[in-house]
């Protein structure tokens, strides 16, 4: 929500919220990925290392930005490290013990739609396919939240057009899926 806030003018920290899904859907999708592909650990050792790997680059790098305080790149960097490692420490929860843990973002939809995308980058055939398709229903989840957030802020501001950019919006959208409907 903070995507749509942020550029609504409410949120002026909204990049770091941005770096900080993509890593968490990264960290959650590249642990995925790995305990399907390492054969040589077991996969809840390949989620410890790399969430433990990721604190520790996350703790060289807080000292050696000074703790994010003086620059907002900076912050953004320490936001994306350290959500990278709750990403891959929720898969490390959610896939070892079958525990769907809460950490951070709308029911998981970052940490899956990050596994779907690793999954379909790396991917073959029809599995390829299923992730693709994952993947975008899981941006378009992700692009309605933000979208909700900055419609909310925006109706605090200007309380009388949102329902006309509401209607607009919804109009183009039914036009385009009837036009793409009746192409098939």
């Amino acid at each position: 929500m903070f995507l749509g806030i942020g550029p609504a003018g409410e949120h002026p920290q909204w990049p770091a919220a941005a770096a900080s899904l993509a890593a968490f859907a990264a960290g959650a999708g590249i642990v995925s990925w790995l305990r399907g592909a390492t054969r040589r650990w077991p996969p809840p050792l390949t989620g410890i290392v790399v969430t433990e790997l990721a604190l520790a680059l996350w703790t060289v790098l807080n000292l050696l930005l000074g703790y994010g305080r003086e620059a907002a790149a900076a912050r953004i960097v320490l936001t994306a490290v350290g959500a990278f490692a709750m990403g891959s420490l929720t898969t490390l929860f959610s896939r070892t013990a079958g525990i769907a843990t809460t950490i951070t973002y709308q029911s998981g939809t970052a940490a899956k739609t990050g596994e779907r995308a690793v999954r379909w980058l790396t991917g073959r055939g029809a599995g390829r396919t299923r992730a693709r398709t994952g993947t975008l229903l899981g941006l378009l989840a992700i692009s309605c939240y933000a979208a909700g957030g900055a419609v909310g802020t925006l109706a605090q501001h200007q309380p009388r057009w949102v329902p006309l950019w509401g209607a607009l919006a919804l109009a183009t959208l039914i036009l385009m899926i009837r036009r793409d409907g009746d192409r098939r």
